[in-house]
């Protein structure tokens, strides 16, 4: 990061240059339940965990759109539950 800087000041400042128009998404190997309502005031649109599985990326990538992920994961069979 930025010196003398944290994350959600960053995204204030990316904010001031970019506007309201483009979705920010914070990927975080830590539990950000403790900021996501700060985080959330700065401009963030979205949070992705680490390990990054590809389901969880889709979603969080549709997710600011108000879209459905192009590709569900698929329902097993329920003779293969068996």
């Amino acid at each position: 990061l930025i010196p003398d800087m944290n994350g959600i000041e960053v995204v204030r400042q990316i904010r001031k240059v970019i506007g309201k128009s483009c979705p920010i998404i914070i990927l975080t190997a830590y539990d950000w339940t403790d900021i996501e309502e700060e985080a959330r005031a700065a401009g963030v649109t979205a949070f992705c965990e680490k390990p990054l599985f590809l389901s969880e990326l889709r979603r969080v990538l549709a997710e600011p759109y108000g879209a459905e992920p192009a590709c569900k994961p698929a329902q097993p069979d329920a003779s293969e539950l068996k």
